[in-house]
């Protein structure tokens, strides 16, 4: 839980965010999430029309690029918002320490070592049992599209982006705000499930669960860069295969 440098005569720190600002933080996200993805947009039609379509990426690239640069923007405003809220509070915890990036010597690593092991031998059975597990035809269709920018996406950028803005931003704030770790929990994972708009109850209890282990690990894992490293293995893993089929 975070620390703050003022509480009151019980003991009692005030959140970062009040409850309704904490609950709107997802909602924030998701709509500058979609403001940005427009603005980029208007911009790249205005460019074309100065510098013309052959100086410039094709259409289905151009809009790759502008979700992951929506998605950069739209991360890097929540941690202006954290900035500001501590400006306002005067409290002295860093931004490094509210977001759970702490260095190695925070870690839990028997915690990291399983966990990693558990998502290695995931990998190793999406690559030798190919034959029972096929392809991911969504990571080989953005391979062929976009080439290597969607393994860095998938496996570099959305770790980073998506770890803090659900396990190093949402999370704290409403267990700040509602001092109900399950709560807080359970709407930071329904959330990250819900923010990929893929709405099939399987897939969406699937990511609710990962989104789990992927609270644990800055939780229990001890920094939210455990987190982010898990989150990175397990996108490795999916596209491993895809992966495999691209580069032969």
């Amino acid at each position: 839980m975070s620390q703050y440098d003022f509480e009151s005569d019980d003991g009692y720190m005030p959140p970062l965010f009040t409850q309704r600002e904490a609950w709107g933080l997802l909602f924030v996200f998701v709509g500058m999430i979609f403001l940005t993805i427009v603005l980029f947009a208007l911009i790249f039609v205005i460019a074309r029309g100065i510098m013309g379509s052959e100086n410039l990426p094709e259409g289905s690239l151009a809009g790759y690029w502008l979700v992951q640069l929506s998605i950069v923007v739209s991360t890097l405003f929540l941690i202006d918002k954290v900035q500001k809220k501590r400006r306002e509070t005067q409290t002295e915890e860093t931004l490094v320490s509210y977001l759970g990036l702490f260095g190695w010597s925070n870690i839990n690593w028997k915690f990291a070592v399983k966990w990693t092991l558990i998502f290695l031998v995931f990998c190793w059975i999406r690559t030798n049992l190919i034959e029972w597990l096929p392809v991911d035809d969504d990571s080989l269709l953005e391979l062929n599209e976009y080439g290597w920018i969607s393994f860095f996406g998938a496996v570099v950028l959305a770790p980073i982006s998506e770890e803090i803005v659900f396990r190093g931003i949402l999370y704290p704030a409403l267990l700040d705000s509602t001092r109900n770790p399950k709560l807080a929990g359970w709407v930071t994972n329904v959330g990250f499930a819900l923010v990929h708009f893929e709405f099939g109850l399987t897939v969406l209890v699937a990511r609710s669960l990962l989104g789990w282990i992927f609270m644990r690990g800055r939780t229990i894992g001890g920094s939210l860069w455990v987190s982010i490293w898990l989150h990175a293995l397990w996108n490795f893993g999916i596209f491993l295969p895809a992966l495999l089929v691209y580069v032969t």
